[in-house]
């Protein structure tokens, strides 16, 4: 007994081969053979599946109240990965000079920079406590440079948000905490694509 390929049985279910082979494979099904009984059985109810599935209109209303609300709120996706500033300067590298180096903690300033943005971060040892304080510009990198306001500015390690600020009209910022290993992520309400992160650093 002669049985057929699927492809074949594929395009007979769809009423796609020629009259003559048609007949010969009809006459093949009447000979009772079950494995391709069910095999056509199989592809007659997908290739009708397909065709209510492609004549079906959902409601008008429910692509009126989608596509309104698509056009005010718009696509909501978040990168996985989150924008990470580059390290320009680390007053830290440098080497003090011996008595500097054998006296309390100095002041540290740091220099960040992304794509669009930059941050100069100076950190300052609070004398006589174990806070600190970060005082910092957020500004864009091209051009004149102009400061950042109203961005959202969060300090935080690891999960846990230890102390948060709005810049001003000049970009700055200031933040007290206590602590010693910390990240600084940066974002604006009203861009949603505006979101970056300094990377982690120690005191």
């Amino acid at each position: 007994m002669k049985h057929f390929g699927l492809e074949e049985w594929v395009d007979f279910s769809r009423d796609l081969i020629p009259e003559k082979q048609k007949k010969a494979m009809q006459q093949h099904l009447e000979t009772g053979c079950a494995g391709c009984g069910n095999v056509v059985q199989t592809w007659r109810r997908v290739y009708h599946m397909g065709r209510v599935d492609s004549s079906y209109e959902p409601p008008a209303s429910v692509l009126r109240a989608v596509k309104g609300n698509f056009a005010i709120h718009g696509p909501q996706i978040k990168s996985r990965m989150p924008v990470m500033a580059r390290l320009l300067f680390d007053s830290f590298a440098s080497a003090l000079p011996a008595g500097i180096r054998a006296g309390e903690a100095a002041e540290r300033q740091l220099l960040y920079t992304t794509d669009t943005h930059e941050v100069d971060l100076r950190i300052e040892p609070q004398y006589g406590s174990p806070k600190v304080l970060l005082v910092g510009q957020l500004s864009n990198s091209a051009g004149l440079k102009q400061p950042v306001d109203q961005a959202l500015v969060a300090l935080v390690a690891g999960t846990d948000t230890l102390a948060e600020s709005v810049t001003n009209r000049l970009g700055e910022f200031s933040l007290e905490c206590e602590g010693s290993s910390f990240q600084l992520q940066f974002r604006r309400q009203d861009e949603p694509a505006f979101s970056f992160q300094l990377p982690m650093f120690e005191l």
